[in-house]
């Protein structure tokens, strides 16, 4: 077995333990597991393997700030989807530069829906638009995807209802 491959191996452990943390809503458990994967990710110069531990602590981020929003905790709440913002950002240019237009679809929508939750309406409003345009193109087939970002795109026009989209990013074939 080779160095990388042993690399491989530890940080595929933490993720998996991150992912038992995060399914027991132990998010603290979860989040320090997944940097500790992504800290031996970006040692092994993968990109799909850091892009995929920063989306993990993004959405532990994101999950424990909407654990604690039904929990009525909204000033801890609104600390934790700042910290999914701020890593989801981070992870953006690692996530363009694979050149894979589902990355990119799933970076639009978390980014909507982080955005949507911590009440910045418009700047979801892009993302999500942004998000439909490349569902609409990458699974035409698959209704469910599309379906789901139109009833966010509906929330939001609800609260401001003369937005206009913006698209953020062109779907291109790569």
């Amino acid at each position: 077995m080779t160095r990388d491959d042993e690399l491989k191996l530890k940080i595929y452990a933490f993720l998996k333990d991150g992912d038992a943390n995060q399914e027991q809503t132990n998010y603290s458990g979860a989040i320090k597991s997944y940097k500790k994967a992504l800290k031996l990710a970006k040692k092994s110069k993968d990109p799909d393997l850091v892009a995929t531990c920063m989306r993990h602590i993004a959405t532990s981020y994101y999950d424990q700030g909407i654990y604690l929003l039904n929990t009525n905790d909204e000033k801890n709440a609104k600390n934790q989807l700042e910290n999914a913002l701020k890593h989801q950002k981070e992870s953006f240019s690692v996530v363009m530069r694979l050149c894979d237009p589902k990355r990119e679809a799933a970076y639009f929508f978390n980014m909507g829906k982080i955005l949507y939750n911590l009440g910045n309406y418009s700047d979801a409003y892009d993302h999500f638009h942004t998000a439909y345009h490349y569902f609409s193109i990458l699974y035409s087939s698959i209704y469910a995807s599309t379906q789901l970002v139109e009833q966010y795109l509906d929330y939001i026009r609800e609260k401001i209802p003369h937005q206009k989209p913006r698209l953020l990013r062109q779907y291109k074939e790569y």
